[in-house]
């Protein structure tokens, strides 16, 4: 009896797991941004004229957010309302710094850029009765791409923002979560509670339930698109 060939056996990539929201930002044309991790949360583009947002950048297609008028609202969902550890991304290229501006928000925890260029990793308490104290990144460059990556680790009880590979000071937050994840959508570009929209390019956000270790965040930095080109492979998108 002739023995059967080995079977094939998917594997998934370590990035993958948690995944809960993805923006490429590759479509290059119209008012919707897809959400690649499954979950369907797709964006809504609000811009004075949608026809400027769409560009090129060293990483393939991207927007291109003017600071005033222009953002990607978030299709929410019970998946983005993430009740511990959490990581999320943004990949930018700041033309502006004059004021606080927002990359990845939920309100609830957001990464956003000083008037002096500042890295800033916000969360709010989990009691929702006010905010933690900042984790703070090295500061940006205009006219310079970057990968920004913030992590709160329920378990560790702390949170830290990484840029471009190096590693903030990890900040303590021991109440396991982030207060007024309903209140607000998840937003690129902007905190759909708070004033202060990027100005510059953006290639990509994404969103994880779980914490990162900083392994996988150097990966992520060298290539920001790595899981999604493996998913591909395997014929998840």
């Amino acid at each position: 009896m002739r023995a059967k060939p080995p079977q094939l056996v998917r594997v998934r990539p370590p990035w993958s797991a948690g995944l809960v929201g993805a923006w490429l930002l590759g479509e290059g044309s119209g008012p919707t941004v897809r959400d690649w991790s499954g979950y369907g949360s797709q964006g809504a583009i609000t811009a004075a004229d949608i026809a400027t947002i769409w560009g090129v950048s060293p990483y393939g297609r991207a927007t291109t957010l003017d600071g005033a008028n222009d953002s990607i609202s978030i299709t929410d969902g019970p998946h983005l309302q993430i009740a511990g550890s959490l990581t999320m991304l943004a990949l930018i290229c700041p033309s502006a710094f004059d004021v606080n501006r927002y990359l990845i928000s939920k309100y609830a925890c957001s990464i956003y850029t000083t008037a002096a260029g500042v890295t800033i990793f916000e969360t709010r308490k989990a009691d929702n009765l006010g905010w933690d104290s900042n984790a703070s990144g090295p500061s940006l460059s205009l006219g310079a791409w970057a990968v920004l990556i913030g992590v709160f680790d329920a378990g560790a009880g702390t949170k830290r923002l990484w840029v471009n590979g190096i590693a903030g000071t990890a900040v303590a937050k021991t109440d396991g979560g982030c207060g007024a994840m309903t209140s607000f959508a998840w937003a690129l570009g902007r905190n759909l509670g708070v004033a202060g929209r990027f100005a510059g390019q953006m290639g990509l956000g994404a969103i994880w339930s779980r914490a990162m270790v900083p392994a996988e965040i150097l990966r992520l930095t060298a290539d920001p698109f790595l899981p999604f080109r493996l998913l591909n492979r395997l014929g998840e998108f």
